[in-house]
Protein backbone atom coordinates (compact mmCIF):
# COMPACT_ATOMS: atom_id res chain seq x y z
CA UNK A 1 0.00 0.00 0.00
CA UNK A 2 2.66 2.40 0.99
CA UNK A 3 4.98 1.74 -2.25
CA UNK A 4 1.64 1.86 -4.17
CA UNK A 5 0.73 5.28 -2.93
CA UNK A 6 4.62 6.63 -3.18
CA UNK A 7 4.36 5.80 -6.55
CA UNK A 8 1.01 7.24 -7.15
CA UNK A 9 2.29 10.76 -6.06
CA UNK A 10 6.00 10.72 -8.13
CA UNK A 11 3.57 10.08 -10.95
CA UNK A 12 1.47 12.58 -10.36
CA UNK A 13 3.66 15.29 -9.40
CA UNK A 14 6.44 14.65 -11.39
CA UNK A 15 5.50 15.13 -14.89
CA UNK A 16 4.54 19.32 -13.07
CA UNK A 17 7.98 19.32 -11.55
CA UNK A 18 9.76 18.46 -14.55
CA UNK A 19 7.92 20.79 -17.22
CA UNK A 20 7.37 23.86 -14.67
CA UNK A 21 10.44 25.69 -16.19
CA UNK A 22 8.75 25.63 -19.07
CA UNK A 23 6.47 27.95 -18.19
CA UNK A 24 9.45 30.66 -16.60
CA UNK A 25 10.11 33.09 -19.36
CA UNK A 26 13.06 35.00 -18.85
CA UNK A 27 12.74 38.48 -20.95
CA UNK A 28 16.19 39.65 -22.13
CA UNK A 29 16.60 43.22 -22.84
CA UNK A 30 18.55 44.30 -25.79
CA UNK A 31 20.55 46.93 -23.96
CA UNK A 32 23.83 45.87 -22.06
CA UNK A 33 26.03 48.11 -20.26
CA UNK A 34 29.29 47.64 -18.64
CA UNK A 35 32.59 49.33 -17.55
CA UNK A 36 36.35 48.52 -17.94
CA UNK A 37 38.98 50.13 -15.95
CA UNK A 38 42.23 49.64 -17.45
CA UNK A 39 46.28 50.36 -16.36
CA UNK A 40 46.55 52.60 -19.32
CA UNK A 41 45.07 53.20 -23.10
CA UNK A 42 46.02 51.67 -26.04
CA UNK A 43 44.77 51.73 -29.36
CA UNK A 44 45.77 49.57 -32.33
CA UNK A 45 49.10 49.21 -30.59
CA UNK A 46 49.97 52.98 -30.05
CA UNK A 47 49.53 54.21 -26.62
CA UNK A 48 47.53 56.87 -26.15
CA UNK A 49 47.97 56.85 -22.40
CA UNK A 50 49.85 55.86 -19.90
CA UNK A 51 47.55 56.19 -16.77
CA UNK A 52 45.00 54.76 -15.82
CA UNK A 53 41.06 54.76 -17.86
CA UNK A 54 37.63 54.18 -16.93
CA UNK A 55 35.88 52.80 -19.99
CA UNK A 56 32.20 52.59 -20.32
CA UNK A 57 30.22 50.92 -23.05
CA UNK A 58 26.50 50.83 -23.40
CA UNK A 59 25.00 48.10 -26.55
CA UNK A 60 21.74 47.73 -28.02
CA UNK A 61 21.22 44.68 -29.80
CA UNK A 62 18.01 43.41 -32.06
CA UNK A 63 18.41 40.73 -34.51
CA UNK A 64 21.67 41.37 -36.44
CA UNK A 65 21.64 44.84 -35.84
CA UNK A 66 23.83 46.30 -32.85
CA UNK A 67 24.49 50.17 -32.12
CA UNK A 68 26.63 51.26 -29.11
CA UNK A 69 28.65 53.92 -27.70
CA UNK A 70 32.33 53.48 -25.65
CA UNK A 71 34.00 56.05 -23.96
CA UNK A 72 37.31 56.36 -22.50
CA UNK A 73 38.23 58.71 -19.85
CA UNK A 74 42.39 59.14 -18.29
CA UNK A 75 42.08 59.35 -14.50
CA UNK A 76 43.19 63.17 -14.02
CA UNK A 77 40.74 64.04 -17.23
CA UNK A 78 43.72 65.07 -19.89
CA UNK A 79 42.38 62.55 -22.40
CA UNK A 80 38.30 61.71 -23.32
CA UNK A 81 36.91 59.88 -25.95
CA UNK A 82 33.59 58.96 -27.33
CA UNK A 83 32.81 56.17 -30.29
CA UNK A 84 29.22 55.77 -31.59
CA UNK A 85 29.37 52.31 -33.54
CA UNK A 86 26.16 50.51 -35.72
CA UNK A 87 27.07 47.04 -37.39
CA UNK A 88 24.70 44.95 -39.34
CA UNK A 89 25.56 40.94 -39.81
CA UNK A 90 24.06 38.84 -42.69
CA UNK A 91 25.61 35.41 -42.95
CA UNK A 92 29.45 35.52 -42.04
CA UNK A 93 29.92 39.38 -42.70
CA UNK A 94 29.54 41.84 -40.57
CA UNK A 95 29.56 45.39 -42.25
CA UNK A 96 29.91 48.65 -39.57
CA UNK A 97 30.36 52.55 -39.29
CA UNK A 98 31.88 53.93 -36.57
CA UNK A 99 33.00 57.24 -35.43
CA UNK A 100 35.86 58.01 -33.01
CA UNK A 101 35.75 61.46 -30.93
CA UNK A 102 38.32 63.12 -29.38
CA UNK A 103 37.59 65.90 -26.81
CA UNK A 104 39.79 69.27 -26.74
CA UNK A 105 39.83 71.73 -24.83
CA UNK A 106 39.36 74.45 -28.00
CA UNK A 107 36.00 76.20 -27.34
CA UNK A 108 36.01 76.39 -31.57
CA UNK A 109 35.96 72.63 -32.26
CA UNK A 110 32.24 71.49 -31.32
CA UNK A 111 30.98 67.72 -30.78
CA UNK A 112 28.76 68.00 -33.65
CA UNK A 113 31.74 70.18 -35.97
CA UNK A 114 32.39 67.65 -39.03
CA UNK A 115 33.56 70.54 -41.21
CA UNK A 116 36.72 69.11 -42.69
CA UNK A 117 39.05 71.25 -41.56
CA UNK A 118 38.00 71.88 -37.84
CA UNK A 119 36.77 68.10 -36.52
CA UNK A 120 37.73 65.41 -33.98
CA UNK A 121 35.98 62.94 -35.32
CA UNK A 122 37.39 60.11 -37.52
CA UNK A 123 34.84 57.70 -39.10
CA UNK A 124 35.35 54.37 -40.22
CA UNK A 125 33.46 51.93 -42.31
CA UNK A 126 34.64 48.22 -42.07
CA UNK A 127 33.46 44.97 -43.75
CA UNK A 128 34.26 42.33 -41.01
CA UNK A 129 34.22 37.97 -42.17
CA UNK A 130 33.91 35.63 -39.88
Amino acid sequence: MKKSTLFLVIYLFLPIYLFSQDSITKKVSPFSFNTDIVSSYLWRGFQVSELPHIQPELRFSKGNFEAGCWGTQSINGNYSELDLYASYSKGAFTFMLADYYTFTDNPEKSYFSYSKKSTNHSLEGSVLFE
